[in-house]
């Protein structure tokens, strides 16, 4: 069930809400029984009546509302358990304060946005935050969070959350052990359920586990951890163009690209920003990988030739999530635009996000042949 919650502009009493009769009924609820009422880790006593009509909102005395840290008009899931009733739940997205910093710039990542809209769609309440502004003694935390309705994101203190969905995997030095004295009070001191618990997936790793599947084997680039320089030589021979990945790198960092062209040998990488070099004899490639890998494990990569949108290059890339049937469903399609030529579209290094809806149309010519 989903209820709409509301601060009462009426003195309903100051330890009392009101709840839509056909929620009161299915739930059993009395008038004379004072009922827990959570929201995240914070909760309050009240006594709950009966609304007038079905289908309406919840409306809390402004005591009641302002101690459950409730927001105006957002839908929420509702649920008892005996003398307990539960709004939500709250997630409570953990992020780095690099990220935190980042993502409250004017351009936010695109995702923030799209985390806490399938998150309200949902009847949960979500918002980001960091290892900062956390009140332990009132159980509250103060991040950000945005509203469907309004469209409009800010900066609140809000309840601790009942599930932490951790994000911040990448902590600097300066703040790990702070980040881990977080999540091991929020696992062993206040029960809260964590997700997203694993710190890395490394990509050797991950492509062992996928190549497994004979169904998914077929669609995979050939992929091989890089131990010697015939190991990319020989990869370049075979396609003509590679890349280099690093174990645990992300955000497009540690990935070099090596084509073959003209018999040069052309490479795009990020360095405090996207470079280009070229070499015109493959023990310079050679010379150069080494001192790019900095003693760090790589693999080495079929390079897939991406599709062009007006003159960028571009990949799609799918969110796969299952539901609550248990089955996989595509949650998210996006695109993303290499800035300028190059053959890297991470967005920290300067791509761009777009909608495939928008793209697609555009990938067609005229009898309907996808452009050379």
């Amino acid at each position: 069930m989903e209820v709409q919650v509301r601060e009462s502009k009426q003195d309903i009493g100051l330890n009392t809400c009101i709840l839509p009769v056909d929620i009161f009924k299915a739930f059993n609820l009395s008038p004379d029984v004072m009922y827990n009422i959570h929201f995240g880790r914070v909760s309050q006593y009240s006594y709950i009546l009966p609304g007038d009509q079905e289908k309406s909102g919840m409306f809390f005395s402004k005591l009641i509302f302002s101690q459950l840290a409730l927001f105006e008009d957002i839908t929420l899931n509702i649920k008892n358990v005996g003398k307990d009733i539960y709004l939500g739940p709250v997630v409570g997205i953990f992020v780095t304060p690099e990220y935190f910093k980042k993502m409250l710039d004017a351009n936010r990542n695109f995702h923030t946005e799209q985390h806490l809209r399938g998150g309200f769609s949902q009847g949960c309440f979500v918002y980001y935050f960091t290892l900062e502004n956390i009140n332990w003694t009132e159980k509250k935390v103060y991040g950000y969070t945005l509203f469907p309705s309004t469209k409009k994101g800010g900066m609140y203190w809000m309840p601790m959350p009942d599930i932490m969905y951790d994000r911040a995997v990448n902590h600097s030095l300066m703040y790990k052990f702070n980040a881990e004295q977080v999540r091991r009070q929020f696992q062993n001191g206040l029960n809260i359920r964590c997700i997203n618990s694993r710190i890395s997936f490394g990509k050797w790793e991950i492509y062992k586990g996928l190549s497994k599947h004979r169904q998914i084997k077929k669609y995979l680039p050939e992929t091989k951890p890089y131990k010697r320089g015939k190991d990319f030589i020989h990869m370049l021979d075979k396609y003509g163009f590679l890349f280099l990945k690093s174990f645990y790198g992300s955000s497009g960092k540690e990935v070099l690209s090596i084509e073959k062209e003209d018999k040069k040998f052309k490479l795009n990488f990020y360095d405090k920003g996207l470079r280009n070099m070229s070499f015109d004899d493959i023990s310079q490639v050679e010379g150069f990988i080494k001192s790019f890998m900095k003693e760090k494990s790589f693999i080495v990569q079929q390079g897939i030739r991406l599709l062009e949108f007006k003159g960028r290059k571009f990949d799609v890339r799918m969110v796969l999530q299952k539901d609550e049937n248990g089955l996989w469903k595509s949650n998210l399609n996006v695109c993303r635009l290499a800035k300028d030529k190059l053959t890297i579209t991470n967005v920290d290094t300067g791509g761009e996000i777009t909608t495939y809806e928008e793209i697609y149309p555009d990938l067609f010519i005229q009898g309907g042949k996808v452009p050379d």
